[in-house]
């Protein structure tokens, strides 16, 4: 065997658990038992079954007190996880929904139509469960283990750009010092109602804003006729309309492997409106397979 595993290696490990364990308190020997059966049942089809798995050394209605009554130190949960993720390079994150199919729980609270992979509403690509917003950290690049150090659920009424929101500013709370690192969103958080609460906030985040976005230069001189307010907002940027573009701040061109010549254009001093106020942006077009004659649809 190749590097074959030693006592040594799960000291980090046992070093984690204890430090977990100690932030429980009230009732915390059943719930730390349980976490842990949840780990070894993960296929458990209800509570009562998850309450036979091995770790489970209690009697069963001990769980059910655990879940009632357990007490713990959140905030201390928290930054424990955050102090696992190395400070020694940029540390890279990324906010998305996932949902927990519960397609069979008639009276499970707060149950919702939610997008999924599986079609269980009309054959569409819906289900019926429980959306969760994770921040995950990715460990490293095309790798798919990405731990989430901070998971919210989505009630009926939040919706999942204000809890990203509040994701992103809970990161940039519980930074510990020196660590740089990035967030990065899928398109659905591309818009202004995701950048404008962040404008103020020591924050850096990436979104992918649709393909026929239109966001504004910052107004010049030109812009003012003389009479009247300065305006705020100058000519328009349409991500769709090449005509429209300035001249792009930084140029980027190299071969890749795998996606051919790949052309990277930077803009900035750009941003959207809202509520009359301009929310300063910078926006990068990828283009890649740039040497066909008829690449692929470019990202922004």
């Amino acid at each position: 065997m190749h590097n074959p595993i030693t006592p040594g290696d799960f000291t980090p490990l046992l070093d984690f658990r204890q430090q977990a364990y100690d932030l429980l308190d009230h009732r915390k020997d059943a719930f730390f038992e349980l976490l842990d059966a949840v780990l070894q049942t993960p296929a458990a089809r209800s509570f009562a079954e998850l309450t036979l798995a091995p770790a489970c050394q209690r009697q069963w209605h001990s769980s059910y007190k655990a879940l009632a009554t357990v007490t713990y130190d959140q905030q201390g949960l928290d930054e424990l996880c955050l102090t696992h993720v190395p400070d020694k390079e940029v540390a890279h994150f990324a906010i998305d929904v996932t949902s927990l199919r519960r397609m069979h729980s008639p009276t499970l609270l707060e149950r919702q139509y939610c997008h999924g992979a599986a079609r269980e509403v009309n054959g569409k690509g819906i289900v019926v469960g429980l959306p969760y917003s994770l921040l995950a950290w990715t460990t490293a690049r095309g790798s798919s283990f990405a731990p989430p150090v901070n998971i919210r659920r989505l009630a009926p009424g939040d919706k999942a750009v204000d809890v990203a929101v509040a994701q992103v500013c809970w990161r940039g709370f519980y930074l510990p010092s020196g660590q740089d690192w990035r967030a990065a969103l899928e398109g659905a958080y591309g818009s202004v109602n995701f950048f404008a609460p962040l404008q103020d906030k020591d924050v850096q985040v990436v979104a992918r804003p649709r393909g026929d976005r239109v966001l504004d230069h910052r107004a010049t001189e030109a812009d003012y006729g003389g009479g009247g307010r300065r305006p705020v907002f100058g000519a328009a940027f349409r991500c769709a309309a090449p005509t429209t573009w300035s001249a792009p701040a930084e140029t980027v061109s190299f071969t890749d492997a795998r996606h051919g010549r790949v052309e990277l254009q930077l803009w900035r001093g750009l941003g959207l409106r809202y509520k009359g106020q301009f929310v300063a942006l910078d926006l990068r077009r990828s283009q890649l397979h740039a040497e066909r004659d008829k690449p692929p649809k470019p990202h922004w």
